[in-house]
């Protein structure tokens, strides 16, 4: 048996692919939310250094996107620790080297793999612009606008899939995403993130 066909059994036995699923959408929009906040605050503060943006992004990415695999690894495991104790007690029966076991391990670390990896690569293509203006290849008002186009769209995209999921209107849910950006961008003003 293939690595990858052993991966996909492992992660449908334990209903893996869902949650991963979850996780992605979960954590690449607080990914997108996250870089927009930030690149945001700096456009109203005016900062015109590409590196200081790239600095402050890409530590808020690695520091999200951390957070997102510690905690949901350490959520995962304990939610298969549960779910292994209860089957145990149903089968009167150690579980330990069975299928199940391995296949919650294996499960629990790709959930986290992707908990983690969602909010640091959207968060990625949201400072784009800026690697691109680091080089002088972009002007910083260009990249500015870039970037918050960028971030809306992912928004706009995700909230159209969590429609599809749904069965829902995808455009609906769309503007509902994008909404977040909005509310972002008020309360970022409200609260003194303008000159």
């Amino acid at each position: 048996m293939s690595p990858i066909t052993k991966l996909n059994k492992y992660m449908k036995l334990a209903g893996g692919w869902d949650i991963a699923r979850r996780y992605f959408v979960l954590n690449g929009f607080d990914g997108i939310l996250t870089i927009f906040g930030i690149v945001l605050g700096m456009y109203l503060e005016e900062i015109d250094s590409p590196e200081l943006i790239l600095a402050s992004g890409i530590s808020a990415s690695i520091a999200i996107g951390i957070s997102g695999f510690w905690i949901a690894f350490l959520t995962e495991e304990a939610e298969q620790a549960k779910e292994k104790k209860e089957l145990e007690e149903t089968l009167l029966a150690d579980l330990d080297e069975s299928m199940f076991s391995r296949a919650a391990r294996v499960a629990a670390f790709v959930n986290s793999f992707v908990d983690g990896l969602s909010p640091f690569m959207f968060g990625i293509i949201g400072l784009t612009p800026f690697i691109l203006a680091r080089f002088d290849l972009l002007a910083m008002e260009t990249a500015y606008t870039i970037s918050f186009v960028v971030s809306g769209f992912l928004l706009f995209i995700i909230g159209m899939f969590l429609g599809s999921l749904s069965k829902q209107s995808m455009i609906m849910f769309g503007v509902k995403a994008l909404t977040a950006g909005f509310v972002v961008t008020l309360l970022i003003i409200i609260t003194g993130g303008s000159p």
